[in-house]
């Protein structure tokens, strides 16, 4: 390993990175998927110091999100080192072969009625990911769309997590509030749904709003971070601030209301996708990459 470049991939393997860099490495590197406000919620014991201190050991800084590029590079222990911007993909070609499938049929698979307006909120449950959020705004939800339907797909991460988990599993949000644990892909329930809510307090490049875009569905997500941008609000799709649930909520009447201009922001964002963030484009981006990190 010694001589060698070396580019981690995220703050998840920072732990194993450490085992390499004592052998001594020619060139490090490490993909930022992280916003400083991803370890800030209460309900996450990491610390963002820790974090901070961990990006400074790099040689070069690659970010999913220019935004974030932008935030991260302010911070003393950043400053001035090489940065390289690499957003995400997605799996295309899953992608393509899920749509290919009849979405009426798929819905009845998952137990979707006809009529319900399936809307789903797919994500690991803890305070980050906003799902309180939603939750608490049930009642006014329910009661401009009677037939809404929420799914919210993903695991506990965390134990406030797991708390609201149970709650929705014992019923205590109503039969029309469903918890679907993380499954292999989420991709069936995307193109089953007829909105994608994304209610995150802090994000990077979320592949789940890639994926929507890439299904051309209509997608209501927080303006936090990088999601602005995947999302132009307005032209590809519909973009709240955390603590403004009346603005979700009329994103949500949107959607219910006006299917048709609905649809036709969701298909801005499929060309957005296309255009910006598809894998060939990431392709491109990673010979560029390599060139700058002086790999052979």
């Amino acid at each position: 390993m010694a001589g060698a470049s070396v580019i981690v991939n995220g703050w998840a393997s920072y732990g194993y990175w450490k085992t390499l860099a004592a052998t001594g490495v020619k060139r490090s590197a490490i993909i930022i998927r992280e916003s400083p406000r991803h370890f800030k919620n209460a309900d996450r014991p990491e610390c963002f110091e820790a974090m901070l201190a961990g990006f400074s050991e790099f040689d070069h800084l690659i970010f999913v999100s220019d935004r974030l590029r932008k935030e991260w590079s302010r911070y003393d222990a950043l400053a001035g080192k090489p940065t390289f911007y690499l957003p995400n993909c997605c799996e295309e070609e899953e992608v393509a072969l899920v749509k290919q499938t009849d979405r009426n049929r798929m819905r009845q698979r998952l137990g979707v009625i006809a009529d319900d307006l399936m809307i789903i909120c797919p994500g690991t449950i803890e305070k980050r990911k906003g799902q309180d959020i939603v939750l608490d705004a049930l009642p006014e939800i329910l009661a401009a769309i009677p037939n809404a339907r929420l799914v919210l797909l993903g695991d506990a991460g965390t134990e406030w997590g797991k708390i609201l988990a149970e709650d929705v599993d014992m019923g205590k949000y109503g039969e029309r509030v469903v918890h679907v644990p993380a499954q292999p892909s989420a991709l069936e329930y995307l193109h089953a749904a007829d909105a994608l809510l994304f209610p995150s307090r802090a994000e990077a490049m979320p592949r789940t709003i890639l994926e929507g875009m890439a299904f051309g569905m209509p997608i209501i997500a927080t303006s936090v971070d990088g999601i602005p941008e995947l999302i132009e609000d307005g032209v590809s799709g519909w973009l709240f601030d955390p603590a403004d649930s009346a603005r979700m909520m009329a994103g949500l009447r949107w959607v219910a209301s006006q299917p048709e201009a609905a649809s036709k922001l969701a298909l801005a964002a499929e060309r957005r996708y296309q255009e910006f963030f598809s894998r060939s484009r990431q392709i491109e981006r990673v010979g560029a990459l390599l060139s700058w990190l002086d790999v052979d």
